[in-house]
């Protein structure tokens, strides 16, 4: 407006070309509008592309919260040009005559709503990155006391094996004294009481340490109560530390039994195997499911149907497998997922040596 009103008063009214000068300084004053609207619509994308880090599934909600500001701009707009031109008994009302102050006012106006947008979306962003962590943490602790649980049970467990071979001399002298008395029929059910005293404290895998022994045998009696077939080709080596591993191995046999609970008896099973192969350890867990498979848009790994009790504010369901992810990442590893069927196979690859300290 300024450019095309300098034009303008420089013209002579009484020049027979006078109409055709006046359509050039007007064409010439749209041409800086549009350059300059260009020029602010390119700077506004550029910022909103270096704050916007990647696209998220939006709650209703949230698109109401971040779009209050542009119905805020947007009526303001309306009113603008409501009150630019008015035609009133002594002639025209023209607004940024009448107030040319305003014509810095309202430019600040939408810089400044720009910006409260923009502020906005980062302070979104940063919200659902915390609540992400907050998510991770809250898993992590579940998982650290569920580690001190099995080892406590492991401790226990070995504990019980120690008391029954400190007691193994009375329970021979007991026999003896019942065999001398001739009640065979007493030394059968002392016998057998002792077989059931040993079946509990007998484990049906032995990977080589207490708490794998644990971990894979506490799952294994989990799916057969659940009528799932349980296989595992497992050996604890000491290359990864046992904690590390222990985690792995809880989130992939919860995911695996989860699944197959969802099927009809006799199509349940669960093998576990882990595979060495130069410096690098392969944990295979393959299941049956019922073939389907959510995932999040834009993600590389399931999402869980379950649903939570605190939706979007704490959950453990849903990130077991990213844990898994991040675990691997530490020994400079990772996850890959194969699906054939009804048969969901998970591979997790694990090199050997000291975790990535700075993750």
């Amino acid at each position: 407006m300024k450019i095309t009103g300098a034009m303008l008063k420089n013209l002579d009214a009484w020049q027979e070309n006078y109409q055709q000068q006046a359509y050039y300084c007007m064409t010439v004053g749209i041409s800086f509008s549009v350059f300059f609207y260009t020029v602010l619509f390119v700077v506004m994308t550029v910022i909103l592309c270096r704050i916007i880090k990647e696209a998220e599934t939006m709650a209703w909600q949230d698109v109401i919260l971040l779009s209050i500001l542009n119905f805020v701009g947007s009526l303001i707009a309306g009113v603008v040009n409501g009150l630019l031109i008015i035609k009133i008994n002594e002639g025209l009302f023209i607004l940024f005559d009448e107030k040319p102050d305003l014509l810095w006012k309202f430019p600040m106006i939408a810089v400044l709503i720009f910006a409260g947008e923009a502020a906005l979306i980062y302070f979104w962003q940063r919200y659902r990155v915390l609540l992400s962590e907050r998510q991770k943490h809250f898993v992590e602790e579940q998982q650290v006391k569920a580690m001190k649980k099995r080892l406590e049970e492991a401790e226990n467990f070995y504990g019980s094996i120690r008391k029954v071979r400190h007691e193994m001399k009375n329970h021979m002298a007991n026999i003896k004294g019942l065999a001398g008395a001739g009640e065979y029929g007493e030394i059968e059910k002392y016998v057998q009481r002792m077989d059931d005293t040993m079946q509990e404290l007998e484990y049906k895998y032995v990977t080589g340490n207490a708490v794998t022994d644990v971990i894979i045998n506490d799952k294994c009696r989990r799916a057969e109560k659940a009528g799932i077939r349980f296989d595992a080709d497992f050996r604890y080596g000491g290359e990864i530390p046992v904690f590390d591993l222990g985690i792995i191995l809880n989130n992939l046999l919860d995911n695996a039994i989860e699944a197959c609970e969802k099927l009809e008896a006799g199509k349940r099973f669960i093998r576990l195997t882990m595979k060495r192969k130069k410096q690098f350890l392969l944990l295979d867990v393959e299941n049956s499911f019922d073939g389907i498979i959510p995932m999040k848009k834009g993600g590389s790994l399931p999402v869980t149907t379950k649903q939570s009790a605190i939706p979007e504010i704490i959950t453990e369901h849903g990130i077991g497998l990213e844990n898994v992810r991040d675990m691997a990442e530490r020994y400079f590893g990772g996850v890959s997922i194969k699906v054939k069927g009804d048969v969901f196979h998970v591979t997790v690859m694990l090199q050997q040596g000291e975790a990535e300290e700075n993750k």
